[in-house]
């Protein structure tokens, strides 16, 4: 993305200006929230993460979700085939997941007992923009050049990259936050109608690796929509480059 990277030319200013100034959050949030339903609150700029700053901030995920796509590789021969065609392992790694895919049963007992990198098929995810107080957590993925949303993962043809941040976020305070997620975009970008919450809940259905009801509903719950790199810089005061 070279000059026209988000991160450097949108993220990295807004995350500058949120560390100097903590007030601006409740006006971002006042953006994809109409009814100013929540107010953040105070919080350290320890607690900040984006590249420009300490680093974006790394969400694991569950161990539900990666036992899952596990099992998935068991059970289903179409998807086994996708994710050997799609494996990149190497050396000792690459051997015990084609002993996985030929379905070893010392090597299924193996996977489903703990997660090493061999029988991992699902890394860390990255908001682009991480703030967490005591009650509440914010996840904001921003995007600027690109053409869509992102919608797959290397091993999972289907898995929108917002609903996995917020899973993400959900297993990291084990539920005991309020997660906030949601977009910023350009307001030229003619995909917004894939960061609306029915496209949201669309994409969330059509998940490669399905969830309880329980885990779903707060996925919902926890998305917000999406706002534009316009609006937060009429609102927020915040002169981003044009370049």
């Amino acid at each position: 993305m070279g000059k026209f990277n988000s991160s450097l030319t949108r993220v990295n200013p807004l995350g500058d200006a949120i560390i100097n100034n903590h007030k601006l959050v409740d006006r971002l949030l006042s953006l994809v929230m109409s009814d100013n339903s929540l107010e953040f609150g105070d919080f350290n700029n320890s607690n900040v993460f984006y590249s420009g700053g300490q680093g974006e901030k790394a969400l694991k995920p569950s161990q539900r979700h990666l036992a899952s796509i596990i099992e998935k590789i068991i059970i289903d021969e179409k998807f086994r085939s996708y994710v050997r065609k799609k494996d990149t392992s190497t050396k000792s790694n690459k051997i015990l997941r084609n002993k996985l895919f030929d379905l070893d049963l010392e090597t299924i007992e193996m996977a489903k007992s703990s997660f090493k990198d061999w029988n991992t098929f699902e890394t860390n995810s990255y908001p682009d923009l991480f703030i967490e107080n005591d009650k509440s957590i914010i996840v904001i993925e921003g995007k600027r050049t690109e053409t869509d949303i992102t919608r797959s993962t290397t091993y999972l043809p289907n898995r929108c990259q917002m609903v996995r941040h917020i899973e993400n976020a959900l297993e990291y305070c084990k539920g005991k936050k309020t997660v906030i997620g949601f977009y910023i975009i350009e307001d030229s970008c003619r995909y917004e109608d894939h960061c609306s919450k029915v496209s949201f809940k669309e994409d969330l259905e059509k998940e490669t690796i399905k969830k309880d009801d329980n885990l779903k509903s707060a996925i919902i719950n926890s998305f917000y929509g999406y706002t534009t790199w316009q609006e937060v810089s009429n609102n927020l005061n915040i002169n981003f480059s044009k370049i």
